[in-house]
């Protein structure tokens, strides 16, 4: 994973891949020391498009119930209940359900990974599905996504969104 400087957008981030900012970085170990010290739960949420869901595929097979397969038994040994949630689907994109943040994704989220960019390309749409996890919750969540550093680095530079 790549430390960014804010003002610079990443070489290659909009073909996937990893990058933070160190705020952001920052802001996720605390969360992960929080939940070992207090043996709570860490909760990783996905919206996003049918790929993302695992359309195709077993359920299981999605990239997101695989990330709980690999992680699970490491938070486990380390004191922490991983709850993964993969609330992608196919067909309407992640505008809707960003509406109902709160309601669909929960309200204790710690990270909060958007896969939407096949169906939806454009930086408003994105804008909205972070806004509203960042409000929606009991705490704001770390935001997690491949590409679209503008909107990205406006709710860093403004609203102090890691």
């Amino acid at each position: 994973m790549d430390m960014v400087d804010v003002a610079t957008e990443p070489a290659g981030s909009r073909q996937g891949g990893g990058w933070t900012t160190k705020a952001s970085f920052h802001a996720l170990s605390k969360r992960l020391l929080h939940a070992m010290m207090t043996n709570d739960s860490f909760t990783v949420v996905m919206g996003g498009h049918s790929a993302a869901a695992g359309h195709g595929n077993h359920f299981l097979q999605s990239y997101m119930m695989q990330f709980h397969k690999v992680m699970e038994p490491i938070f486990k040994r380390l004191g922490m209940n991983l709850i993964t949630r993969n609330i992608a689907h196919g067909g309407l994109g992640t505008m809707q359900n960003a509406l109902g943040s709160k309601s669909l994704y929960g309200d204790n989220v710690d990270m909060m990974v958007w896969d939407s960019g096949m169906t939806e390309n454009d930086d408003p749409s994105f804008d909205l599905f972070c806004r509203q996890a960042l409000l929606g919750g009991k705490r704001a969540p770390v935001l997690w996504s491949t590409g679209k550093f503008n909107v990205l680095k406006d709710l860093h530079m403004n609203v102090d969104g890691k």
